[in-house]
């Protein structure tokens, strides 16, 4: 069983303002959304496994903003758009819980999920202190799932929960946290430099927390409420059933390049070969 649980306000800020650049259309926004959403799934990504379920998590109604601007004129109606499609297409269920932001809900959709393995979608660097065995992390940045390897290098720490630390020490502005105050990358690191790969998560801690000079605690306290994740959100659905629509009803869509993508789920999933129809078209044998 594998379970794939999206960062669904990482994937479908990066199609909307990606569109915006270039061609301002919320129609447009949407479907470069799903190609995105449908691609990934693809086999032709040759980047996860079969999916058995997802879930597909939202910020809630009223979770802080971090200082953000004020999201543009259509954007909130038309990512209602796409996660009716996303419905439709994929049998796809929704969490979002007020008070909530999404990188928790997708922390504790993971951590709960009863799945042998799970892939967790985002562009969040946050969400990287997920990564284990179990639980493995398909970046939108760099298209690519991150080892463990590589996020302990990234961030100079020894095990990937303990990115939460890391970046409450050097901090990120774009996500509102302030961090220790005159401290960077370089000192984080040498920090790190206690700290073995056996400690375990407090143990670690611990080890950081000793060489941070009392005056300067209170910063990192802060700055590492914001970067834990918060695994015990209460009232998620569960994943759902990944379901696939007749190819002939999302040809009807009129969007070729989801419609591409469609057809290799149908194909992977379901084994069917395909031909040209009359049209030029792929169709089922």
């Amino acid at each position: 069983m594998t379970d794939c649980i999206w960062d669904a306000n990482s994937l479908w800020a990066r199609a909307w303002y990606a569109v915006m650049r270039t061609q301002p259309d919320p129609a447009m926004a949407v479907e470069a959304a799903l190609v995105s959403a449908t691609s990934l799934l693809s086999p032709a990504s040759d980047r996860i496994e079969k999916i058995d379920r997802m879930l597909f998590c939202w910020d809630g109604r009223q979770a802080p903003d971090k200082g953000r601007k004020e999201k543009p004129e259509h954007y909130v109606a038309s990512r209602k758009v796409f996660q009716e499609f996303l419905t439709d297409l994929f049998g796809a269920v929704h969490a979002e819980i007020p008070d909530h932001e999404a990188d928790d809900l997708v922390a504790t959709a993971a951590t709960n999920s009863d799945a042998d393995q799970v892939y967790v979608i985002s562009g969040d660097k946050d969400l990287t202190q997920l990564q284990n065995p179990r639980i493995h992390y398909y970046c939108l940045h760099t298209k690519a799932v991150l080892s463990a390897s590589f996020i302990c290098n990234r961030w100079g720490v020894r095990h990937p929960d303990q990115v939460a630390i890391a970046l409450a020490i050097i901090g990120d502005r774009v996500d509102g946290i302030p961090g220790v105050p005159r401290w960077g990358p370089a000192k984080s690191k040498h920090l790190f430099g206690a700290v073995t790969s056996q400690m375990k998560f407090d143990q670690a801690f611990a080890a950081i927390e000793r060489q941070i000079p009392f005056e300067l605690r209170a910063h990192f306290y802060e700055s590492l409420e914001r970067t834990l994740l918060n695994r015990q959100v209460p009232g998620l659905p569960p994943p759902a059933p990944l379901r696939l629509q007749p190819l002939d009803y999302v040809k009807g869509f009129g969007m070729p390049d989801l419609y591409r993508h469609y057809v290799a789920l149908h194909t992977h999933y379901f084994g069917r070969k395909m031909t040209k129809d009359n049209d030029g078209d792929e169709a089922d044998v």
